[in-house]
């Protein structure tokens, strides 16, 4: 019985972890701009710090996300902290729109297709199994994966809390001033 119980527990809690090991070098990634303007890029964000969530706009829990970042964003902007969200649902051409009208990102939002989004985690459906959203990744100033998040990680469960505790870990603390 005892061995069951491990062999279950094991099962369940491996798809939990982060589907990479970090810290990693953050991939590059290009996707269209939900306001219509020039395809965003992440490289074009090196030189701070960018929590970058992967979500779908249909999902509720995507959409709250999406209000905690709008938060987070005013209260790390001068911390060269970034928000960036990128949508990659397979309707999301047709219910963008809405969810940008409902949630109004105050950061730069975009899409992109699944396929496009496994490729830029090296996410292999087979040995990774389902990949669950929200999902987050904290990329410091350099272009490093620092810490990834999936939706089945408890993480977002207090989101905004988790959130601010690990851009707190990132963000430099200022310089003392110098003394005349």
């Amino acid at each position: 019985m005892r061995s069951l119980v491990f062999l279950l527990t094991t099962l369940f809690a491996a798809p939990v972890i982060a589907a990479g090991p970090t810290p990693r070098p953050a991939p590059e990634l290009v996707f269209k701009n939900a306001r219509k303007g020039p395809d965003l890029a992440l490289s074009q964000f090196r030189g701070k710090i960018v929590a970058l969530a992967l979500t779908h706009t249909t999902c509720d829990h995507c959409q709250f996300l999406t209000h905690d970042l709008n938060k987070i964003q005013k209260d790390y902007a001068a911390k060269n902290v970034i928000m960036v969200e990128c949508a990659f649902n397979a309707d999301v051409v047709l219910t963008l729109p809405p969810f940008m009208h409902d949630v109004a990102p105050a950061f730069p939002m975009g899409y992109t297709t699944d396929a496009e989004i496994k490729k830029f985690l090296k996410w292999n459906d087979k040995l990774d199994g389902m990949l669950y959203i929200p999902y987050m990744l904290f990329i410091d100033e350099k272009g490093i994966i620092q810490y990834d998040r999936n939706g089945r990680d408890g993480f977002f469960v207090d989101g905004e809390k988790n959130i601010r505790a690990i851009l707190d870990k990132m963000v430099k603390p200022a310089a003392p001033a110098k003394k005349k």
